[in-house]
């Protein structure tokens, strides 16, 4: 259970680094 509860933390900071990047390319282009 602990381990799922890590993972989904981690996909979540993921996600949040790529919509980071996201935003960073946009505001490059």
């Amino acid at each position: 259970m602990g381990n799922r509860a890590n993972t989904r933390h981690t996909n979540t900071t993921m996600e949040r680094l790529k919509y980071m990047r996201m935003d960073l390319i946009l505001y490059n282009i």
